[in-house]
């Protein structure tokens, strides 16, 4: 899925326009900005996105205007800012602004629990001879039953 083209990446910068044709920075430089937005946002986002959100067009833009960055020192700076929004976005402390307006957040710090979460077996997995009952659970189970 594509987010951004080039007129929005030049609406942002214009210098762009000066490094290549559209042609150019579309595959060069957004569309790897694209897929590293999404490898980024992947465990706590469905992705792909199935529609430009105006959060993604952000980073996708944010992304594509670091990698133009020549000097090491901005450039490293522009990805920190960028990691700094990441790392917010999948902590669930801001959110993705979907095209409708409506907040989407994050699953991946979603705690998921199962039935037999705590269960403990009486018995373990070695060999008959070599396992070891435990007397105290065998008790608790007794006293569960009366």
């Amino acid at each position: 899925m594509t987010y951004v083209d080039f007129q929005e990446v030049v609406a942002q910068d214009k210098t762009v326009a000066d490094r290549g044709s559209d042609d150019f920075v579309n595959s060069h430089f957004i569309y790897y900005a694209e897929k590293w937005v999404e490898t980024k946002l992947s465990p706590g986002f469905t992705v792909p996105f199935d529609a430009a959100h105006p959060t993604v067009k952000d980073l996708v833009i944010k992304a594509t205007l670091c990698r133009f960055e020549r000097d090491p020192e901005l450039r490293a700076a522009c990805r920190e800012e960028l990691q700094e929004d990441i790392t917010a976005l999948l902590s669930g402390a801001e959110g993705i602004m979907t095209g409708s307006g409506t907040l989407m957040a994050s699953t991946a710090m979603t705690e998921v629990s199962a039935q037999g979460s705590g269960y403990k077996p009486t018995f373990d997995m070695r060999d008959y001879p070599d396992q070891r009952i435990d007397p105290d659970l065998l008790d608790d189970l007794d006293d569960e039953d009366a």
